[in-house]
């Protein structure tokens, strides 16, 4: 006689598997037996779970509290041999852990902005420019001081040249005009 135990620590469950020889016997001889009962020693009431003949399969599932099965098979019996044997297989059978799934979050929590406007802008454009040009470009240059006034009126424009070349205009406008050697046209 052969008896194995299974452990499961998780369901505080034992499972034996024995082989009982017996052809007298009135119920699972020459059969591979699979029982269970409650973890522990000694003598205590068992369920009878499987009978198993040659090629029988029979499996743990949910072992460890896993996903996780243990199966057992019976390869073959042999009851002319002395004694009678039978060849069995214990296997573990391991599930391949799963992604864990991220739940959704349901609808987005700040609301969506508002479309672009394609209406009209709401500040006006600049005005056009008030001033009118200050006369007709001149078709040639020439040496002489063109006395054509503008009609802008700024403290920092002169209507003569300054002696000395500069990168700023003068400060304020001259009433009389510097000496030079250019000659101006007279009025």
């Amino acid at each position: 006689m052969m008896i194995i135990r299974i452990q499961d620590a998780t369901s505080n469950t034992d499972t034996y598997v024995h082989f009982n020889h017996n052809s007298e016997t009135k119920e699972g001889g020459n059969q591979v037996l699979v029982g269970t009962r409650k973890s522990g020693v000694g003598y205590g009431a068992s369920t009878l779970c499987a009978k198993l003949n040659s090629n029988g399969v029979y499996a743990i599932n949910g072992i460890g509290g896993t996903a996780d099965s243990v199966t057992i098979t019976v390869n073959s019996i042999d009851t002319s041999s002395t004694p009678a044997r039978a060849n069995v297989s214990i296997q573990l059978v391991q599930q391949p852990t799963q992604a864990p799934v991220v739940p959704t979050t349901g609808a987005p929590l700040v609301p969506p902005t508002e479309a672009p406007r394609t209406d009209a802008p709401v500040v006006a454009p600049f005005k056009a420019p008030v001033l009118s040009p200050s006369g007709a470009p001149s078709v040639s240059p020439s040496n002489e001081l063109s006395m054509i006034r503008s009609e802008i009126t700024s403290p920092s424009l002169s209507c003569r040249p300054s002696k000395v070349a500069s990168c700023s205009p003068s400060s304020a406008p001259s009433e009389t005009p510097p000496e030079s050697d250019i000659p101006l046209p007279t009025p």
